[in-house]
């Protein structure tokens, strides 16, 4: 029963590990993209309008996107959710 305890203990501690990485990669991915966004509003514009147009928003996309998926995964439900994801693919499949 110790090792069960252990094993399940050791799993838990590398899907914390895991989201744990995956949260500060989005943080980076955010920070990089608002900081270009920014970048690009005071830098004089020799890019053509809907070309520059279309930078900005998708770095704006991106900032929202990691933001949100940030807030997911640092909540204090993101293991319950996650879960209730994993049951609803487990029955999707069948199984």
């Amino acid at each position: 029963m110790d090792r069960n305890l252990m094993k399940a203990a050791e799993v838990s501690t590398n899907e914390k590990q895991q989201l744990n990485t995956i949260s500060k990669r989005l943080f980076t991915v955010g920070a990089v993209s608002i900081t270009l966004y920014f970048t690009l509003q005071f830098i004089p514009q020799f890019i053509p309008d809907n070309a520059f147009d279309f930078i900005q928003g998708m770095l704006l996309g991106i900032n929202a996107g990691s933001m949100i998926m940030g807030s997911i995964f640092t909540n204090v439900n993101a293991y319950r959710l996650r879960e209730a994801k994993l049951a609803l693919f487990r029955r999707m499949r069948g199984e």
